[in-house]
């Protein structure tokens, strides 16, 4: 078998492999797309070895880097209170490294990368999950009745909960409030404040 062809089928594999995880978490960047973006950087590092010599080698593989960041920039999306798509657009820049290493002919380097890529995603989330039940950070928006209740009510609240927060926004209109409140704290503690806003009549709603 021609030694480039076995290359991009090996790109093809191991982005295959790396995308079976985003597309079991439904996430925009699946098995396809991670798939095509390692075969794709292990082409244009192929043929940047056949075109470049050895004074152009780097520089295609500088612009392999600057697509594969508008890529990774596409699937981030942010809105008032979260933003999703880092670890989809890290993992596409893992894809295309890994596809870079494949393309250049080292396979150890390339296979290595996609195990600890993987253990990142699936073995880290462990760790993660622990390390979030014992503290935690969320953007809360909480709209109320300003004669009801007010800023100041809700922090003591959040005290009584031993709930650490901080103001990020303040609306008013009509007689109406909303307030933006990032509030960190335990896990357990922070579900106990759920459950108490949702008894607390004077509250309107609540989001994060």
């Amino acid at each position: 078998m021609n030694d480039e062809l076995f290359k991009l089928l090996l790109s093809l594999l191991a982005g295959a492999l790396l995308g079976i995880e985003r597309e079991y978490k439904y996430k925009y960047a699946g098995i396809r797309t991670i798939a095509l973006i390692s075969v794709g950087s292990t082409l244009f590092t192929i043929m940047s070895l056949h075109m470049g010599g050895s004074s152009g080698t780097d520089r295609i593989a500088s612009n392999i880097l600057t697509g594969i960041g508008f890529i990774g920039a596409g699937v981030i999306f942010k809105n008032d209170l979260s933003l999703n798509g880092l670890t989809t657009a890290a993992t596409i820049w893992v894809a295309s490294s890994m596809g870079m290493a494949i393309g250049y002919g080292d396979f150890v380097l390339g296979f290595t990368t996609l195990g600890i890529a993987l253990f990142a995603l699936l073995g880290l989330k462990y760790i993660q999950s622990a390390l979030n039940g014992f503290h935690q950070i969320r953007v809360y928006k909480l709209s109320f009745h300003a004669e009801q209740l007010n800023s100041g009510q809700l922090e003591t609240m959040f005290s009584e909960y031993r709930i650490v927060y901080k103001k990020l926004k303040e609306y008013r209109n009509a007689g109406y409030a909303s307030c933006v409140y990032e509030l960190s704290g335990h896990s357990r503690d922070l579900d106990r404040l759920n459950d108490h806003m949702m008894e607390n009549k004077r509250l309107d709603s609540f989001t994060y």
